[in-house]
């Protein structure tokens, strides 16, 4: 997106690293957070770990190859795109 600040690339990457190594979205992975008061300051001293909307896994072929971060918009917006650009080029996802 043009004119986004370099911060809000910072925070796509962090999106995708947490969806990835996470083996969830970011979405997903926030519910799980507010589950727990431990977990959420368990959270908070891990660096790259976010919890806003916009990070999604990436599946071909039933496997985990990777993540995928959106960031610049509102989190609900983040996750549509990211969906839409996931099943444009034939990738899977899951919550």
């Amino acid at each position: 997106m043009d004119g986004v600040s370099p911060t809000v690339l910072d925070f796509a990457e962090d999106k995708a690293y947490t969806a990835a190594n996470m083996k969830r979205s970011t979405e997903a992975f926030a519910e799980r957070m507010a589950s727990s008061d431990s977990l959420k300051m368990g959270l908070s001293t891990r660096p790259r770990l976010l919890v806003w909307g916009g990070g999604l896994t990436i599946f071909y072929e039933g496997q985990l190859v990777g993540g995928l971060g959106i960031s610049g918009a509102k989190n609900h917006e983040d996750i549509a795109i990211g969906k839409n650009t996931l099943a444009h080029h034939g990738f899977a996802w899951e919550k």
